[in-house]
């Protein structure tokens, strides 16, 4: 019998940290992470493309390596690609990462501009705390330096 692919695997977070520094008593604030599949995992590494090799002029044998990427651009990409819903709102008592239903999943109501502004309005603090779920669900990006 051939592989027959299963679902990924979506798993909701409760935020502790943040409901207890924030003094939320009411609803538990929470995130629905959703395991990375190989779409993402592309698009995550694309961020990793741009690698340049610079060759010294007055050391033939030295070569130095450069790739820039910012770490933070990389959490947001993570989180980006994986969070699928979240009950968080913002001053107003919007949802900041609104979901819809897409056939038989849920999927963020943000595109990328969106997303983009919504991460950016989160205090340091949530935004690691966010972050820190996806890679709990996402444990292949979670070695040294976000690379498994």
């Amino acid at each position: 019998m051939p592989l027959k692919l299963i679902a990924p695997i979506v798993d909701t977070k409760f935020l502790t940290l943040a409901d207890e520094k924030y003094g939320n008593t009411s609803e538990p604030s929470y995130v629905v992470i959703r395991q990375a599949r190989q779409k993402e995992v592309m698009e995550r590494q694309s961020l990793f493309n741009r690698l340049e090799q610079l060759f010294s002029r007055s050391d033939p044998g030295e070569v130095t390596l450069v790739q820039n990427i910012s770490m933070e651009e990389l959490r947001r990409k993570e989180v980006q690609l994986t969070l699928i819903e979240s009950n968080i709102t913002d001053e107003d008592g919007k949802l900041l990462f609104p979901s819809k239903q897409d056939g038989p999943e849920k999927r963020l109501a943000l595109d990328s501009r969106e997303f983009f502004e919504a991460w950016g309005s989160l205090p340091p603090d949530i935004a690691d705390e966010i972050h820190s779920k996806v890679l709990e669900v996402n444990p292949l990006w979670a070695g040294p330096l976000g690379e498994g």
